[in-house]
C-alpha cells in the first residue's frame, strides 16, 4: 500500500535557453512547460492502477546536437550545492532526483508553517495547487473533452506544477477550504457481505452575494479528496472497494436545484446500486472523470 499512498514526483522542465557557446548549435530536447526527457508515466498501466506521477516539478532538460544522445549541460540543469565543499561549492542536478527535492521542500515548508495538518493533507496541498503549464493545458484542450484522452495525459502530466503559495494562502480569487475529518466507509453485520456505512456531508461556505456579482463569468470548483489506503497484502483484488485499494473513497457535490434531502436520496440510491452490482448513472461533469475501475 505504501506504494500507493507515497506522493509520486514527475520531473518537467522551462529550462531551455543555452548560452554556453561549447554548445552552440545544440537545441534543448523538451519544449518549454514540458514534461522533463527522462521523466517516467504511468500511462500504459492498466485502470485498476494509480495515477501517477500525481505532480511534477522543475527537473531540467537535455540538448542533443542532431546527431548524439541528449546531453545533461549545466545551462539545462538545476543547481545546488555540491557534497564536498571543500573541493567545489556547487554542481548540477535534474531529472526526477531534482524534482524530488522541490516537492520535499515544499513538504517541508507547509509543515513549518502548518505543523498542525495531517500527512494527508500536507499531500493533498501540495496536490490541490498544483496547476498545467500553457503546454500541458494545450494539449489537455486539444482532447475537446474525451475523457480517455484527458486521463492519459494525467497520467504523464499528473495534476500540474504544484504552488507554495497557492497551498498556503488564499489569493484575492482563490479560496482553499481544508476538512480533516474520520468516517468508518463500511459495515459488516455478521457473515454478510460489507455494505455502505458513514456519509458525511460538508456545508461549504459559499460567499453568495461575491458569486452572484461574478454574473456569468466562469469559476472552478476543484475538490482534493486525499486518504491513507490499508495494506492488504495477501489479496490482488483490486477491482474491489472493500479491498484493495482499500475504501475507494469518493466525493458527490448538490446541484443548484437539489435539497439537501434530494441529494441525500440520490446518494444513497448510487451507494445501493453499486453494492448490487448495478451501473453507475450519470453524474456530475467534472473535467476529468472516474480513473479508475
Amino acid at each position: 500500500s505504501q506504494a500507493w499512498n507515497a506522493l509520486t514526483v514527475g520531473a518537467f522542465t522551462e529550462k531551455v535557453d543555452i548560452i554556453d557557446t561549447d554548445f552552440a548549435g545544440y537545441a534543448p530536447i523538451a519544449p518549454v512547460g514540458e514534461l522533463s526527457p527522462r521523466s517516467r508515466t504511468s500511462v500504459v498501466w492498466d485502470r485498476q492502477w494509480p495515477v501517477k506521477p500525481e505532480v511534477v516539478f522543475e527537473g531540467g532538460n537535455l540538448a542533443h546536437d542532431g546527431v548524439l544522445p541528449g546531453e545533461p549541460i549545466d545551462d539545462l540543469q538545476i543547481l545546488t550545492t555540491f557534497y564536498r565543499p571543500e573541493l567545489r561549492h556547487f554542481t548540477t542536478l535534474g531529472d526526477t532526483s531534482a524534482a524530488t527535492a522541490h516537492a520535499a521542500r515544499m513538504a517541508g515548508l507547509i509543515l513549518s508553517a502548518r505543523p498542525e495538518l495531517w500527512p494527508e493533507t500536507v499531500r493533498a496541498l501540495i496536490v490541490h495547487s498544483a496547476e498545467w503549464t500553457p503546454a500541458m493545458r494545450a494539449r489537455i484542450d486539444a482532447c475537446n473533452g474525451a475523457k480517455g484522452e484527458i486521463q492519459a495525459l494525467v497520467r504523464r502530466y499528473g495534476y500540474g506544477v504544484p504552488d507554495l503559495g497557492r497551498a498556503l494562502l488564499s489569493t484575492v480569487n482563490d479560496l482553499t477550504l481544508i476538512v480533516e475529518d474520520e468516517l468508518q466507509p463500511f459495515q459488516r453485520e455478521g457473515g454478510a457481505a460489507a455494505k455502505t456505512r458513514d456519509m458525511k456531508l460538508h456545508r461549504l461556505p459559499w460567499p453568495k452575494e461575491q458569486l452572484a456579482a461574478l454574473g456569468a463569468a466562469q469559476v472552478e470548483l476543484r475538490v482534493t479528496l486525499s486518504y491513507f489506503i490499508e495494506p492488504n497484502p495477501g489479496e490482488r483484488g483490486w477491482t474491489r472497494r472493500h479491498r484493495y485499494a482499500s475504501h475507494g473513497l469518493r466525493f458527490r457535490v448538490k446541484s443548484a436545484t437539489e435539497t439537501v434531502d434530494e441529494f441525500r436520496a440520490r446518494i444513497n440510491q448510487a451507494a445501493r446500486d453499486e453494492e448490487e452490482g448495478a451501473p453507475a448513472g450519470g453524474g456530475e461533469e467534472w473535467l476529468l472523470g472516474t480513473f479508475r475501475d
